[in-house]
């Protein structure tokens, strides 16, 4: 949270160079309402890094906080349930606010659908644009994709119960499947605390106790597939041992990650409050120099009435009194 106090002179400076346009219409307020036939997974880049499970209504049913500065400034904010465009609003000027703002923006989404994962990513760009410029910030925004490797590489470490063959194996509307339900596990959790859990995890032996039952199972599965049928009756007897090592090192893994989880859950409200306290204090801490700052680009004429009017309202928003 030292990062805030620091880095909210560059908002500043953007506010007191660059006029503020405030025409908040919707960019496609023309447009036929979209129709979608699966979930999709939408990640966004500034400096927070937040990651979202889009539902067929352009709803948020799941969210990730990717980095520090996401779980830092997201500790209070409920994303789940909003529609896309609340959810982006909320996102970036909730960042630009505690000076977390970067002007290049990556957008990636993926699915399962082309369709819908171009439309997403087309309405995502809208609104990113559309909220930078009534912060009167001009904006790059860079889209991409999610391929299916890369989701594969995002949930690994919350699938642990599956191969890297069998995770290849599943279709993409399957894998956001997936991931959404592993990623509740963490629903009620802070940032810090799923970092927590993960370096316990991947720390000791639990972690290398299934990769060696993993790559176990997949020796066993190459070994009985080159083998003449005569020979794979002891090869069959192995590969049952090796995936009985497996299932019982996936248990093991995953009862004592889920007592993590709830062990944690048990601990969230005092580690939410402290968190919430900590970053009141350093936003705190800038609201004098921001009014002034803010005072005085109304007094010069940088700013109207109204621009001066949006900001007062989005800083009483998001600075304690």
């Amino acid at each position: 949270m030292a990062k805030i106090k620091s880095k909210l002179s560059f908002i500043l400076v953007i506010l007191l160079l660059v006029p503020v346009i405030l025409a908040l219409t919707a960019c496609n307020s023309g447009e036929q309402k979209e129709e979608s036939s699966s979930e999709k997974v939408l990640t966004l880049e500034m400096n927070p890094t937040v990651s979202f499970v889009v539902d067929n209504d352009n709803k948020i049913t799941n969210v990730s906080l990717d980095n520090e500065d996401a779980g830092n400034i997201f500790v209070d904010v409920d994303f789940v349930g909003k529609d896309v465009d609340s959810a982006i609003q909320i996102f970036i000027e909730n960042s630009a606010i505690t000076g977390h703002v970067n002007t290049n923006v990556t957008v990636k989404v993926g699915g399962s659908n082309s369709i819908d994962v171009t439309n997403l990513k087309n309405k995502v760009k809208a609104k990113v644009e559309e909220t930078f410029s009534s912060l009167g910030i001009d904006a790059n925004v860079e889209l991409q994709d999610i391929s299916s490797d890369d989701l594969i590489n995002k949930i690994k470490y919350l699938a642990k119960d599956y191969t890297d063959s069998e995770l290849k194996e599943l279709s993409y509307e399957d894998l956001i499947k997936l991931y959404n339900e592993r990623q509740s596990y963490y629903k009620g959790l802070a940032y810090s605390q799923v970092k927590e859990i993960e370096t316990f995890l991947n720390s000791g032996t639990l972690d290398s106790a299934i990769d060696s039952a993993r790559t176990a199972l997949e020796t066993a599965q190459k070994t009985i597939e080159g083998l003449p049928d005569i020979a794979k009756e002891t090869a069959q007897e192995q590969l049952n041992l090796a995936k009985k090592n497996f299932d019982e090192a996936v248990k093991d893994y995953k009862d004592k990650w889920l007592a993590q989880v709830e062990t944690a859950k048990a601990k969230y409200e005092t580690v939410k409050a402290d968190l919430i306290t900590k970053y009141k204090e350093a936003v705190a801490s800038t609201k004098t120099s921001f009014y002034k700052n803010l005072d005085e680009a109304k007094e010069s004429g940088k700013i109207t009435q109204e621009q001066y009017d949006y900001w007062k309202n989005l800083v009483e928003q998001n600075l304690p009194a």
